[in-house]
């Protein structure tokens, strides 16, 4: 006979025992069947939860069937008032494979060895359930199976509990691992966090080795920086970058998201040797910029939002999602800005020509100045030499007096054109602000540039006469035709000093 039909069968001698009845023949045939080899089940281990099928019954004990040749043992009394039957199924943790493989449905639970099962749980780091019954100095009361523990503060959850939400814990319901056990001074210390840690480890092994791009996956904010935010994909924490969040520029992550919110994230990179996940939320969106090019075509005039504002110009919101720029150079013809605030503020509406579109680094160029048209394109006609003209100073540079003759227009008065001709500091004869007349000698509409004068013999009559010693020193100068550059002038007032 082999070893497995000796140990199936019972020996004769518990068969021919006259003081047994037939149901200790039975129970006693099962545990020499489960002792006679010395057998322990090797694939089922401390702590480890297990499906078994109830093959025996007796005053005390269940007999669980769970796929080995030990059945495992169960006390009756943490069934309670349930009903049992052969045949039935039944889930229950291991707590023991020392002589032979016993079972409890929940430590802390009915039981009449608590104390025996505590014990058990600390040396094989097993969990016990328990309920949160109250606060009290430094954490709270825990009830395990009528043992009354103490659970710290800190190890009632994995990130930090704000001081007024701690009382929603109290009347939960949740699975410990004892820290400390000691039935003489009856010292009983459980953790929450403990076991939650263990838990999201094992996750975090199952979820690396199936983590792939492109995967759609739930998970929960974990914190918020200013450059993202961390959230949870099943036991790790993956990166979602404030770039990532949305085709909508956002400043900060909390305009989007809430700690503890569940979202939807793409996996778009996974580091495994660095343990590192980047996440995104746009990249289930649509790409607004599809539109760019077909929607949005160079030399559109199109209306906008002033979405933000750089020392470089204005961020114009031309669809959602879709921004281009305002350089300050394209802001405005009219006057010199030192800042886009000088012309726009955020949130104003605004029209715009679009002057270029780079779709791989999607950037667009705008310009508001060419909605409002160029006003030296007439320059020519609304100021022919020998106008007289009426203008504010703007500023006053050593070599001449800058006044505006018509908005986006300005004229050089320069000091040799004036009665004060030779003199070093204009400033003392001219203020920004005042009104002046004074006679057009030159236009350059080209180049944008006006010659004025108001000496007395600088008339109509001179309009022409005049102007040709000022072109000549300054074309010779500046190597070319035309007035030359403002800073061409300068040099010319410097040599005749």
């Amino acid at each position: 006979m082999t070893d497995n039909a000796s140990a199936e069968q019972p020996s004769a001698a518990i068969e021919t025992n006259p003081l047994l009845s037939d149901e200790e023949i039975e129970f006693s045939a099962m545990f020499e069947a489960s002792q006679g080899n010395n057998v322990t089940r090797q694939d089922a281990e401390s702590g480890e939860l297990v499906t078994g099928t109830v093959v025996g019954i007796s005053h005390d004990s269940v007999f669980v069937d769970i796929g080995a040749k030990a059945e495992g043992v169960l006390e009756r009394i943490e069934l309670g008032d349930s009903p049992i039957a052969i045949g039935d199924t039944i889930e229950a943790m291991v707590i023991s494979t020392r002589g032979e493989v016993r079972l409890t449905k929940s430590l802390g639970g009915a039981s009449s060895k608590d104390s025996q099962i505590l014990r058990e749980a600390v040396a094989n780091s097993i969990p016990v359930q328990g309920t949160i019954k109250s606060r009290n100095k430094g954490g709270f009361e825990v009830d395990i199976g009528g043992h009354r523990g103490f659970l710290p503060v800190s190890h009632v959850a994995l990130e930090s509990v704000p001081e007024d939400a701690l009382d929603t814990f109290i009347g939960q319901s949740h699975r410990f691992k004892v820290l400390e056990y000691d039935p003489l001074v009856r010292k009983l210390v459980v953790s929450r966090t403990t076991l939650l840690r263990e838990e999201r480890e094992e996750q975090a092994a199952a979820l690396w080795s199936e983590l792939l791009v492109g995967q759609q996956r739930m998970g929960k904010v974990r914190s918020l920086q200013t450059y993202g935010a961390f959230i949870d994909v099943g036991g790790v924490d993956g990166l979602l970058h404030v770039k990532e969040m949305s085709w909508t520029r956002i400043e900060h992550p909390s305009e989007l998201l809430t700690v503890g919110q569940d979202i939807e994230v793409t996996v778009i990179d996974v580091d495994r040797e660095r343990k590192r996940i980047g996440l995104s939320m746009k990249s289930a969106q649509s790409d607004p910029w599809t539109k760019v090019g077909t929607d949005i075509r160079v030399g559109d005039v199109r209306e906008g939002t002033v979405s933000r504002l750089e020392s470089f110009g204005a961020f114009v919101e031309l669809i959602p999602a879709v921004e281009g720029l305002v350089h300050t150079s394209e802001m405005t013809y009219k006057k010199r800005i030192r800042h886009p605030s000088d012309i726009v503020r955020a949130g104003d509406s605004v029209s715009v020509t679009v002057l270029d579109i780079d779709p791989v680094r999607r950037r667009i160029s705008l310009s508001m100045k060419q909605v409002e048209g160029n006003p030296w394109a007439a320059a020519e006609s609304s100021f022919p030499p020998g106008t007289r003209v009426s203008g504010k100073i703007e500023r006053i540079a050593p070599f001449g007096v800058f006044i505006q003759i018509a908005p986006g227009v300005t004229a050089l008065l320069p000091g040799s054109e004036t009665e004060f001709s030779g003199v070093s500091d204009l400033t003392q004869h001219f203020r920004p602000g005042t009104i002046i007349e004074a006679n057009v000698l030159a236009v350059d509409a080209e180049r944008r540039r006006i010659s004025l004068s108001t000496r007395e013999e600088a008339g109509t009559s001179r309009s022409r006469k005049g102007a040709p010693k000022l072109q000549h020193t300054t074309a010779s100068t500046a190597g070319g035709s035309g007035l030359g550059t403002f800073a061409d002038l300068l040099k010319d007032v410097k040599l005749k000093q």
